[in-house]
């Protein structure tokens, strides 16, 4: 099987045939959400006939999915990323497990954290694992720069190494994509000057003309400021620094509330 591979099942009755515990013998896995009452939730799980609930009062949480990827191809275990959606296509929860010696074992499970003021680690997906124990979560908006390119979903780096999740602390994160239908958001009347780096003293990059598309892909964070990378419509890319911001160079920010 290829490291880098994640299949995604939807919950409900449907029952998949899948080698949890990679001893070549494959599980029989369901899984769903079941109605307690007052909008909550619990999330259900059924491997090989018994059934454990992995998380319970989960308010407003409808559709239950998971993931399922090849982490550490070194550990013996399949990984499995249970998360559930609600109204707007909210991401209410999202858990990472394996099954081990015939039991479920939870390695993380996601939470809210603040990281600094403009850095919040919340809910996500999985995006992209790498084999090694490295892996990526796509996440809605984990930075607070609304004011510049609308709700954006960045990729935060995590790490699974002996049994633990730790989050990657780097400067530089990717933009996965914005949140309208072409990834792009357009120049307004006037020129717009990018820099080579996320610095003030940085020399121009490209001017973009006016009405041009451009579309943000990093975001770094340094000393406490926000700079995002742009690239253009014909391949060239540069920085702009959040603080140093009107709403000017843009026309058509999304807001989605």
């Amino acid at each position: 099987k290829a490291a880098n591979k994640i299949r995604s099942f939807e919950g409900g009755d449907t029952i998949y045939e899948i080698d949890l515990d990679e001893d070549g013998v494959k599980e029989e896995l369901s899984f769903k959400l079941v109605y307690d009452k007052d909008d909550y939730y619990s999330y259900l799980v059924t491997v090989n006939g018994e059934t454990v609930t992995i998380a319970d009062e989960l308010y407003d949480i409808y559709d239950a999915y998971v993931q399922i990827a090849d982490i550490d191809v070194t550990d013996g275990y399949m990984d499995l990323w249970f998360y559930g959606i609600g109204t707007s296509d909210i991401l209410g929860y999202a858990a990472l497990y394996q099954y081990q010696n015939g039991e479920l074992v939870e390695l993380h499970r996601m939470e809210p954290e603040e990281v600094d003021e403009r850095f919040f680690l919340g809910n996500g997906v999985l995006h992209k694992v790498k084999g090694d124990g490295r892996f990526f979560v796509k996440m809605e908006s984990a930075f607070w720069v609304d004011d510049l390119i609308g709700n954006h979903y960045d990729l935060i780096p995590m790490k699974l190494e002996d049994g633990e999740v730790s989050f990657v602390k780097t400067k530089t994160y990717t933009i996965a994509n914005i949140y309208n239908e072409k990834n792009q958001i357009t120049l307004a009347p006037g020129m717009t000057e990018f820099y080579k780096k996320p610095s003030e003293d940085a020399k121009i990059a490209f001017v973009g003309r006016r009405w041009e598309k451009v579309r943000p892909i990093k975001i770094r964070r340094s000393e406490g400021t926000l700079y995002v990378k742009f690239k253009s419509e014909n391949g060239k890319s540069g920085w702009l620094c959040v603080d140093d911001y009107d709403m000017g160079p843009f026309t058509d920010l999304i807001w989605v509330g």
